[in-house]
Formats: C-alpha cells, sequence, structure tokens
C-alpha cells in the first residue's frame, strides 16, 4: 500500500513537471478535454446536491407533513380534549364541592355565630356585680386548668 500511494505522488510530481516546467502537454487543452471529469471531482460527485435536493428536502417535507398531520391534529387535538374534560372537571368539582359543601359549611358558621350572639346577649346586664363577677369565675378557670396542667407535668 505504501508503494502504490509512493509511485502515484511520484507520479502526480512528474505529470506537474511535465506539464508546467517542460511545457510537453498543453493544460488549456488539457483541462478542456477533461472538463467534465473535473466538474464531477470540483463537485465531489454531486454528492453535496444530491444531499441537499433529495435527503435535506424529503426530511424536510416529511418533518412538515408530521407536524401538520401528528402535533396539529393528534397531539393538539389530545390538548384540546383534555382542556374541554377538564373545565367539565372544574366545573362539575365547583357545584359539587363549592356550592353542596363550602358554601353550607360558611353559612352553618354564620348561623352559630349568630346564635352564640344571641345567647352572650343575655349575659350584658350592665350590671357591674355580674361582669366582676364573670372576670372572678375567668381567673378561677384559667387557674385551675394551669394547676391541672402543670401537676400533670
Amino acid at each position: 500500500v505504501a508503494v502504490v500511494s509512493m509511485l502515484v505522488a511520484l507520479g502526480g510530481i512528474w505529470l506537474a513537471w511535465a506539464v508546467y516546467v517542460k511545457r510537453l502537454v498543453d493544460y488549456e487543452q488539457l483541462y478542456q478535454r477533461f472538463k467534465p471529469l473535473h466538474t464531477l471531482f470540483k463537485e465531489q460527485f454531486f454528492t453535496e446536491k444530491l444531499y441537499h435536493k433529495v435527503l435535506a428536502r424529503g426530511y424536510l417535507e416529511l418533518s412538515r407533513l408530521l407536524y401538520r398531520a401528528v402535533d396539529r391534529e393528534v397531539i393538539d387535538g389530545f390538548i384540546n380534549f383534555l382542556y374541554e374534560k377538564f373545565f367539565v372537571f372544574v366545573k362539575a368539582l365547583w357545584k359539587s364541592l363549592d356550592i353542596k359543601v363550602i358554601d353550607i359549611l360558611i353559612h352553618e358558621v354564620v348561623i352559630t355565630a349568630v346564635r352564640v350572639g344571641r345567647s352572650a346577649r343575655q349575659l350584658q346586664t350592665g350590671l357591674l356585680n355580674h361582669y366582676v363577677l364573670f372576670m372572678v369565675l375567668g381567673t378561677v378557670l384559667v387557674l385551675g386548668v394551669m394547676l391541672f396542667v402543670l401537676d400533670r407535668m
């Protein structure tokens, strides 16, 4: 293999010497005669043009087709389907949870606050001795809870 490479290199050097130094061959005439071969080598056997015209363009067209068919129709259709079903689910959840549970719970809290307020109204007599009695009872209750808790520790 090395011998063949060496012979080709030496042949190229001899050919260049014969054409350009000794002018044994007219290189313009030689160029015109082998112009198609020169063009074939210069354009690298037209592989790049073939790649761009056939493979790259084909890949691009296939990508566009898949984008239109798969992405726009299948994936976007699935996402839009989920979007619609999600809002149907949220609306049903809102009707069942918000209206039936949360609103009733808040309504019951309000009713309880009104009832406690009506009951507490009876305690407000305006007499100072009642207020002092409740203050003493509250203090005894707090001290009793504290002693009970501290006794357990």
